[in-house]
């Protein structure tokens, strides 16, 4: 009896020798085994694509007598995936067991990381950035510093020179104009308050100073609120009431052979989220140039640099229909119409300016 006890310890230890290359780890939201042997292999790939099939050999739990955690297996070479149902809580510690009959089970106990404390979300910046806006400026963009909550907008307040909040300075939709990733919030200004001669008159005075405050009760995707209340002081400057014109644009070639920025300069602040959009570069072909752009503070100069170095050849700057300064005028047609004979329909073309590098 003792004989066959010790050949029997002995068949289990060699047994388990020969699966000391086996791991098990947390791979992500999964649990892996990876360098299975071929006993574990046979009696993984012999059960039933079903995962109570799979429990009994290989499994996730919490430990106290609870059944296995569920989720879904699979088996790829010599590696076994189990991937829970449910995130696996951060910080809990799981147990993971692997056996098959006639073998030593490995056991592991795992604890998925707590993610580490993430930074308070901030604004980063407030478009128009410029020190001036023009009186009857349009809409403005909030850029913050993570996704936002959406639905639960905070307080937005415009504080004259005497620190005296401003009556619905922005026009109140109930709505929230959110860029893809939640990042960046459009405000606009009440357009029946930017045009002339319309009640209850201009939202802004000017020549007068204010003071844009965005409350620190604005929330993130998490729930958080916003470390600390932005406050940005703009003095206001005419209004902007003509139309664009881009001959008052003015181009700055860059020299052949290298890939310094082309850069445009304009003769007024612009909107900022267009100019990622409705400009472009194309060579004499027609084709679009992949590059960067970028945008200068104040928003009245542009700069694109190309992937590859220009050539000695024409190019196109490729200017849509629809860009915009930030009062809201577009080429050839301004934001607020002028009493009087009507003018031509805008263009819905394409506009180009042509250049060639130096």
């Amino acid at each position: 009896m003792k004989r066959t006890t010790a050949a029997l310890a002995l068949l289990l230890a060699l047994t388990a020798c020969e699966r000391r290359s086996t791991t098990l780890a947390l791979d992500g939201p999964a649990i892996v085994a990876r360098d299975l042997d071929d006993a574990t292999l046979e009696a993984l790939r012999a059960l039933p694509d079903r995962p109570d099939a799979w429990a009994p050999l290989f499994s996730l739990s919490v430990g106290g007598g609870l059944p296995p955690v569920m989720g879904r297996y699979v088996l790829k070479g010599r590696t076994a995936r189990f991937t829970p149902a449910f995130p696996l809580e951060p910080g809990r510690t799981y147990i993971i067991r692997l056996s098959v009959p006639g073998g030593l089970p490995l056991t592991t106990m795992l604890t998925p990381p707590r993610a580490a404390p993430q930074a308070a979300a901030a604004v980063q910046a407030v478009y128009p950035s410029g020190s001036a806006w023009p009186q009857n400026l349009l809409r403005l963009y909030i850029q913050f510093s993570a996704p936002m909550a959406v639905g639960r907008p905070g307080t937005l307040t415009l504080l004259d020179a005497a620190s005296k909040a401003m009556d619905e300075p922005f026009l109140p939709l109930g709505l929230e104009f959110w860029s893809p990733d939640h990042t960046r919030l459009t405000v606009l200004v009440d357009p029946g308050r930017v045009k002339q001669g319309i009640l209850p008159g201009e939202v802004l005075t000017a020549g007068a100073r204010y003071t844009l405050v965005v409350g620190p009760d604005w929330t993130d995707a998490r729930g958080a609120p916003l470390k600390a209340a932005f406050r940005q002081a703009v003095v206001i400057g005419p209004a902007q009431r003509s139309a664009i014109d881009l001959k008052a644009w003015r181009i700055a070639a860059p020299a052949s052979g290298s890939r310094a920025p082309l850069k445009l300069a304009f003769d007024r602040p612009m909107d900022r989220a267009l100019l990622f959009t409705a400009l472009g570069v194309a060579d004499a072909d027609g084709a679009r140039l992949p590059g960067q752009v970028s945008v200068e503070p104040g928003e009245r100069a542009w700069s694109f640099t190309p992937d590859k170095p220009w050539r000695s050849r024409s190019y196109s700057l490729l200017v849509q229909p629809w860009i915009e300064d930030v009062a809201g005028n577009r080429p050839g047609v301004a934001f607020e119409r002028i009493p009087g004979p009507a003018p031509a329909a805008p263009s819905a073309k394409l506009l180009t300016l042509p250049f060639r590098p130096g």
